[in-house]
């Protein structure tokens, strides 16, 4: 698949009302707005599956796993935003 290829992919998948015809007709400037568009979109989706992982309390070593990185790596990109999940430790009184 050539690279004009992948781009019209791309861009008929990531805005679904655009026919072919269309995203063929779009400038290279403007097939580079649309791909930052489906970037930021793509960035706030996985930013949400991260935090809901780790409400769940999903480690970062699992969550690095899923996105190809370590878990260092993972928890330095997602920490601002993820929660601080605390291992729960059995009460005095159980």
């Amino acid at each position: 698949m050539t690279d004009s290829q992948r781009m019209i992919e791309l861009l008929s998948v990531a805005a679904p009302g655009f026919t072919m015809t269309d995203v063929v007709m779009l400038t290279p400037t403007e097939q580079l707005g649309q791909l930052v568009q489906l970037r930021t979109e793509l960035d706030q989706r996985i930013t949400r599956l991260v935090v809901s992982e780790r409400r769940s309390g999903t480690p970062w070593s699992t969550i690095g796993q899923a996105l190809g990185v370590g878990g260092t790596a993972a928890q330095k990109r997602y920490r601002a935003v993820a929660p601080i999940v605390r291992r729960r430790t059995p009460s005095a009184d159980a």
